[in-house]
Parts: structure tokens; sequence; C-alpha cells
């Protein structure tokens, strides 16, 4: 059974029953997420009459609940094992599923549509399998000595099981231990910790307390930025808090009493420090804001909790999942080990993982939005380009639209050392044709050390692609050509539109391409607007 609607925008997530000819239930899948959602197999006993029952978790029902299952026997893949093949390379993995033949040749050359991964599809197959593809020596172990930089295959085969390995470092090296699996499909939610040769945990860090409150108003979930807390004066933007067992970062305070303080955050997904991972926070939980020292300082009490951190993550952060991260520097000359076990205690052949040990490689990757840019004729559209940073690269990455047809232009940007994302302005000609829609190339460059990296936005999506539309209802121009601003300090910013046709309605506005810590404070409850009356 094989439902790919979710892989073209299904909102649906589907719980599958099938029943007897009495209406019996012989089994149900996808109550508990995972591949069980989108494939499954059942092998039938007895030849007769069968239905399959198909709802949705939440028991919601809108139109965007659509599914589309195929049924028969052909081959189903559900995995591979190993996760991933070492670029350069030629491996045999083990395919699991049904039907299939069992094992897959795989030649470690990237795929057009990614950097990073494989996407294979076994003979007759209907769905694919995606495999890593990895730059360190590989091997497969479930524990044992291992020499940096690699990448060790492995799997927690059974329930309670903790893999082990040992590796040497010398004091003050930077290792990077990355886990992948849940974004290859395997059911292994990963907890990741680096102990010294006896086993016992390292400390990295000290946060301090020195100033208290309290969450208020709701419950908060693990993802979201804004926080509502109770007195927000001992404050600043940039200090550290602490909630629970997450350190993350001011960014914005509140406006009044009614607004969230807002933390730093990626993705729609606030950021965590020294490898904490996320929580969801219940109402009145304590908040603290922390000073962070070095482990083994001595701190006067001043009423507060201390906590130490120690070198362990749990989930990795956003692009990262239910995948751990964990960046480890050594305090001294010697062994350490490095332990991965599933979160719940959990094992079996489907808790597959990619265990990669490393120096930092800063790099980025890039994406954009809207990957379907439609722009009016003689009128002009945002086109975002997000920059995701990787192992501390924080330099300038100069973005461009490439390829344009005649009629199209757009903007150059950059997206500037401390920031994530730019704006580009794309345009289109009054008079501008096109015979069918144009890719959207968006393109980054960076100077990495010595050499000039080139990234491809969103590589897997080839259906990026810019179409024209008519003369827009609106044209917004900016009156305000240049904008200085000292710390502390405010400015206005004068724009005016001109409708066209018989256009009336209300326009709201935005100012992109801000730099960190500068904001538009005047937005009120529906943001800036340009009322039906107003130019």
């Amino acid at each position: 059974f094989l439902n790919g609607a979710m892989l073209i925008g299904s909102a649906l997530q589907p719980v599958v029953t099938i029943l007897d000819s009495d209406l019996n239930t012989i089994a149900t899948f996808g109550e508990n997420g995972g591949s069980e959602q989108v494939m499954f197999a059942r092998h039938f006993d007895k030849a007769g009459t069968y239905y399959i029952r198909v709802e949705d978790y939440q028991r919601s029902g809108r139109a965007g609940n659509f599914y589309r299952i195929i049924v028969g026997e052909f081959p189903l893949v559900l995995g591979a094992y190993p996760l991933g093949v070492q670029s350069g390379s030629t491996a045999e993995l083990a395919v699991r599923g049904f039907h299939t033949l069992g094992k897959l040749k795989v030649v470690g050359k990237a795929s057009p549509d990614s950097e990073d991964t494989l996407t294979l599809r076994p003979e007759n197959a209907f769905d694919t399998v995606r495999v890593a593809l990895g730059a360190e020596p590989e091997v497969q172990s479930q524990g044992g000595v291992i020499a940096v930089p690699v990448t060790v295959n492995g799997r927690i085969d059974k329930p309670g099981v903790e893999n082990r390995y040992r590796f040497r470092a010398t004091k003050g090296e930077q290792l990077i231990f990355e886990v992948n699996a849940r974004r290859l499909g395997s059911d292994l939610d990963s907890y990741l910790e680096v102990l010294d040769q006896k086993g016992q945990p390292i400390e990295r860090a000290i946060a301090r307390p020195v100033w208290a409150t309290s969450l208020t108003l709701r419950d908060h979930d693990s993802a979201g930025r804004g926080l509502r807390i109770s007195t927000w004066d001992g404050i600043k933007v940039g200090d550290y808090v602490m909630i629970g067992g997450e350190v993350i970062r001011a960014e914005a305070l509140p406006l009044s009493p009614d607004n969230d303080t807002v933390f730093e955050g990626f993705g729609g997904q606030r950021l965590t420090f020294f490898d904490t991972t996320a929580e969801a926070h219940a109402v009145d939980s304590a908040v603290y804001k922390v000073q962070i020292v070095a482990p083994g300082t001595k701190l006067s009490p001043n009423g507060l909790p201390v906590a130490h951190l120690f070198y362990r993550n749990d989930d990795g952060g956003p692009g990262y999942g239910k995948d751990s991260l964990l960046h480890f520097t050594a305090p001294a000359d010697g062994e350490y080990i490095v332990c991965i076990r599933d979160v719940q205690g959990l094992g079996g052949e489907k808790y597959a993982y990619r265990l990669t040990a490393r120096h930092p490689r800063p790099d980025f990757r890039l994406t954009v939005s809207p990957r379907n840019p439609n722009v009016p004729a003689g009128g002009t559209i945002p086109v975002t380009v997000t920059g995701v940073r990787m192992d501390g690269f924080d330099g300038p990455i100069d973005v461009s639209l490439a390829d344009l047809p005649a009629g199209l232009h757009a903007s150059s940007g950059m997206i500037a050392a401390g920031q994530v994302s730019t704006t580009i302005a794309l345009s289109a000609d009054l008079n501008a044709k096109l015979d069918a829609a144009a890719p959207l190339r968006a393109t980054g460059k960076a100077s990495i050390g010595s050499a000039t990296v080139a990234r491809l936005a969103n590589p897997e999506d080839h259906l990026k692609l810019i179409s024209l539309m008519p003369r827009a209802d609106i044209l917004m121009s900016a009156e305000t050509k240049e904008v200085t601003l000292e710390p502390g300090g405010s400015a206005e910013i004068t724009v005016a539109i001109q409708r066209q046709g018989d256009f009336r309605g209300r326009v709201p506005v935005e100012v992109r391409n801000l730099p960190p810590r500068v904001r538009v404070l005047d937005v009120g409850l529906n943001g800036v607007l340009l009322n039906e009356d107003e130019s």
C-alpha cells in the first residue's frame, strides 16, 4: 500500500485500517506517524473480500485531505542499510522491504537534485529510497575504536542498547558529531553524548542565573520563537536565557504587556545554544537570565539554581529534526567516548544510523521563497533567498537570479555576515512575454578560506518556475531612498502606492532586508496598513 499524496501537497495525516468482510479490524497503520503514513505492507492468509478505511489522525476534514493509494503486489522499498556511501566509492546496500531483490549496488556520485544524498529507485518499484553521500571514510560498527574523521554506519539493534565508540583528541581540538537517521527514514530518535575515558560526563560550561521571571498566559511548544514572560525589565537583546534545559537568546523585547519576547530562530523554529534541545514549557515555568562561565569556576551563591552544561544533545535544531548534532572541544589530550542511543530506549532492524565524526567544515546551503513566483507585467515582487550556515561559517553570501529570459530582471542581493536571508526584487517589463514558465535559479557565492563556493537554492526541486501575470492592482514606490540610524535611534520611511484599475482595498506594507536588531515598531495589531482612502 503506497500513498504518494503527501509528496504533492496533501495535508492528510492518514490512518489506514484494513477490515475483513464482516468489518472486523485486521490491522491499522499510521497511528504512530512515521513511514507507515505513506507506505506499508500486509500479508493476507485467506482469500476473500477486504476493505480499507482511510481517516485523518486528527479527525479533520477539508479539501486538502486528499489521498492516492496504490495497492498491489509490487516492490516496496522501506529502507536500506547502510544508510549511505562514501563519495567516489561503490557499495552494496541491503534493501529492506517487500518483493525486492534484497541487494542494491550503489555508486557514490551525487544525484543532480542534491549535493549530499543519492535517490535510488530499485527496478519496478513505485517508491524511491534516499541514501547519504559522505566525504569521510566509512566503517560499519556497533561499537569500538574509531579514528577521526570517520562515518560509522551502525544500528541500535535491541531495545535499551547504547553503542559506544572510543576516539583520541588533542587539547583544544574541535570536532563535530552528527547523526543522520530520521532524515533518511530510520526510526531512531537519537541521543548523543561525549564522555571521558572513564565514562564520566564532561562539563562544557556553567549557566549561572542572575535574574528570574516566569512564563505566563499559555503553555509554549518547542518551536515557537515568541514566549510570553511576566516581566522583561532585566533582559536586554542578546542576553542568554534558560528555560528548563534549553538555553536561548533574546532577539526582540515586547512593546507592551500583550506582546511576546522574541528569541533568535531559524525557519520558524527557535535556536538553542550549547547544544541544548528546545523543549515544550508549561505556563508558570521559571525563566532565568544566565551568565555563561567556564567549567570549574567558583561562584558565590545568589539563591538561584546553577545549571551545569555537558557535551550531550537530543535534537540538532532546525534542519535536523530528531537527529542529533554535537560540537565538542577536547579539554585535554587523551581518549574519549561518544555514545549513541534511542531517546525512548527502543531498538531493532529499523533503528539504523550514520554517525559522522569530523572537524568543522564551514559551508552553506540556500533555499528560495516563493518557489513559483508570479510576476505582474510592469511590476515587481520580492523573492527571499535564505542561507543555512554550517559549521560556523558567517561570511557574506552574494545572491543572484541566473538565466532570466528577456523581459525579466532581478536585483542582486547579499546575505550579510550575521544574517540568514536577503530579498531580491524580481521585475517584468510591461510588454514581457514568456512562451513557457521560466526556471527559477537562485544562486549564491561566498569565499570560504581560499576557495569560492557556489550553491544553487533547492536543487532537488525541479518545479521552481517563474510565470507572468497581468498588470498588478497597485504599484509601490519608496520615497525615502536612504535611511541612517544611530544605536537607539529611529527614522521614518515614506512609501506611496499607485492604484491601478478598480482596486480600492487595504494594502499591507512591510520592510525587508533590515539588519539584525532593527525593526519596525508601529505595526499595530494588523501590521502597517494603507487604508482604502490612502495612498
